[in-house]
């Protein structure tokens, strides 16, 4: 992707987030939520730029269409928008696997919550990028607020934009 349109595309995202970050989610608002999974997917993964970026967008779905009240089916409505913006699988593939990550983890683990037949474990553990996505997932949920923040909004993650983009 060329260096103009990569501009275009992070002004976009940050122009989405800095108007609808604010929607309240969970005790947080999106974009705070955002920027602690990115900050904190940094922490443990240090350079690994796609996973960062999944981590700092795998809510964009929340945003995206302007009214940040899709809460059910929101991954779908991210990876959507992110695939026609130009983000590559190693990006949006994570972040659609959520909700069978989410249920992965609670049937390994026996937590409470939706669990997993024995073959939709074999099919989940088939998925290219499943791996990335049981990341993702518990980087979401942990969340760390004593992950220290680098800034206020996404552009505090836009060398890791700029890569997947540019390498796409």
């Amino acid at each position: 992707m060329n260096p103009g349109k990569i501009s275009n595309v992070i002004r976009l995202l940050n122009n989405r987030y800095a108007k609808f970050g604010d929607y309240k989610a969970d005790n947080s608002t999106i974009l705070n939520h955002s920027l602690r999974s990115a900050r904190f997917m940094q922490c443990i993964l240090h350079d690994t730029p796609s996973a960062i970026t999944s981590a700092l967008l795998h809510n964009y779905g929340l945003v995206a269409k302007g009214i940040p009240a899709v809460l059910e089916n929101h991954e779908t409505v991210g990876v959507q928008a992110l695939k026609r913006l130009g983000f590559p699988e190693t990006v949006t593939k994570p972040i659609s696997l959520q909700p069978l990550a989410l249920r992965y983890l609670n049937t390994m683990h026996k937590n409470n919550g939706t669990k997993m037949t024995f073959e939709e474990v074999v099919k989940f553990q088939n998925e290219s990028y499943y791996h990335e996505a049981i990341t993702l997932r518990t980087v979401v949920d942990i969340n760390r607020r004593d992950c220290p923040l680098l800034g206020n909004s996404i552009l505090s993650f836009r060398e890791y934009l700029e890569h997947v983009l540019r390498h796409t």
